[in-house]
């Protein structure tokens, strides 16, 4: 790609720094976190990044630096790779721990691992996905999280021919609704990890270190279940893949709310988390 190799610095003839990095964001920083801690190392504005990560995911944020930035497109355009932990029993609106919860199962109920992953192939190799609320696309010029947040609360609605989100005031009327878009994605691998079980407490604790102040308006009567069943998936998707629209699409097939509580990316294109840049 170009005349760079991943985590080589090159410098020109006035002693700026370009190249492409393979970083590993942890969780609990935004993308654009990491952006300025390279602006600050390298001692340069000039640094962007290739296809950004939520603040509660983490693994392989692609960082380019100089000249480097050029090469943005090419790197949002490849597929990806990830590790995911999917939740059943409870829903939020954002699909991960950053949003608000909109439904909790009452009742403890079973989930086989072969059950998940008979559903989940489903998803391939391709299937049409709703972009979620929380997202930059744009929608009559203004990008949707924006629209989400100009409004008092909303709630999302599945219907027939798409999902609905329905807007509302501070008095609690409906003030208006939109269709979200959707487009076909491609999913390329999906193989389920392994099963197993989070109690009320680990779950509780998540959305907490998520959301660290929102601790006191969490309403934790709406965890009423004492453990509740997650599994590991390692998934490989196209770009402009949602993996938290995923898990929610996955959780209706099998009739339970779902949403991810965990996300590592490991693969954009032909870099792996293994190649990772270290700075202090």
């Amino acid at each position: 790609m170009e005349s760079y190799q991943v985590n080589k610095i090159s410098k020109d003839e006035f002693g700026r720094v370009h190249g492409v990095f393979a970083y590993n964001k942890p969780a609990g920083v935004s993308s654009h976190d990491i952006v300025y801690k390279f602006r600050k190392h390298f001692e340069t504005k000039k640094v962007g990044h290739a296809g950004t990560l939520d603040p509660f995911a983490d693994g392989l944020l692609i960082l380019l630096v100089g000249k480097a930035t050029k090469l943005s497109d090419k790197f949002l355009n490849t597929d990806k790779e990830y590790k995911a932990r999917i939740l059943f029993g409870l829903e939020t609106n954002s699909g991960d721990p950053e949003g608000d919860i909109v439904e909790s199962y009452g009742k403890t109920f079973k989930l086989s691992k072969d059950e998940v992953e008979s559903v989940l192939k489903q998803f391939t190799p391709t299937y049409n996905q709703s972009i979620p609320l929380f997202s930059s696309v744009k929608v009559g010029g203004k990008k949707l999280r924006e629209l989400a947040r100009s409004h008092n609360s909303f709630k999302l609605e599945k219907r027939e021919n798409g999902t609905f989100a329905i807007f509302f005031n501070v008095k609690g009327e409906a003030v208006g609704n939109l269709q979200l878009p959707s487009k076909e994605v491609n999913i390329y691998k999906a193989e389920v990890l392994n099963q197993g079980m989070l109690s009320k407490t680990e779950v509780l604790n998540t959305f907490k270190d998520v959301f660290g102040h929102r601790k006191e308006t969490l309403d934790e009567t709406k965890f009423i279940l004492n453990e509740y069943i997650y599994v590991d998936i390692l998934i490989s998707v196209s770009k402009g893949t949602y993996i938290r629209q995923l898990a929610i699409d996955l959780g209706a097939k099998l009739k339970k709310p779902a949403m991810l509580i965990g996300l590592t990316r490991t693969k954009v294109g032909d870099f792996s988390i293994e190649d990772t840049y270290s700075i202090t």
